[in-house]
């Protein structure tokens, strides 16, 4: 299953309140995607970015309803491109009807023969149909843990002569 989040910027001709009377007229046609599996109409409380949030069966279901008519009105009613980003769902957890649905499934690490072969073969040898496919961000690689620093010397002890002065110090410091 996957997850596509579509968001656009509104227009200033389209407020709040227009953008949910035009998803209300709209929703029940969503009924007809192939490969839907639900949508939520989104929009932001200060009604200046919406989209949906929505569950395909798979990616190509997505992909090609993206690309086809559905583009065109989005283009046509807000003046721009969507931005949308696809997401493998691990779990799903649906409290109304009381389960948890758990569909991620580990990938197999590619074995190190494997990777010289695919970086000689192109970097598109090495990539998944569905990494090909979908926008995906690269976090940078977990930082190596910093050496610990070696303890400072302590402190010496203070020279007799210091340690002696401060109460002297007080003693003026009441007597002014």
């Amino acid at each position: 299953m996957i997850t596509a989040i579509v968001r656009y910027n509104l227009p200033k001709s389209i407020d709040y309140n227009a953008c949910l009377r035009h998803f209300k007229k709209i929703a029940p046609g969503f009924r007809e995607a192939k490969g839907l599996v639900s949508k939520h109409f989104i929009c932001s409380s200060r009604g200046v970015v919406a989209g949906g949030v929505y569950q395909w069966k798979t990616l190509k279901d997505a992909k090609a309803f993206y690309s086809g008519p559905w583009m065109k009105g989005i283009v046509d009613r807000y003046g721009m491109e969507p931005s949308i980003e696809y997401f493998d769902v691990f779990a799903i957890t649906d409290n109304d009807a009381g389960t948890v649905k758990v569909l991620g499934k580990p990938r197999p690490k590619p074995k190190p023969a494997a990777k010289a072969a695919s970086k000689s073969a192109g970097k598109s040898a090495s990539k998944s149909a569905a990494a090909k496919s979908a926008k995906v961000t690269k976090l940078p690689a977990k930082a190596k843990a910093k050496p610990k620093a070696k303890a400072k010397p302590k402190a010496k002890a203070k020279p007799k002569a210091i340690a002696k002065a401060k109460p002297a110090r007080r003693k003026l410091a009441k007597a002014a």
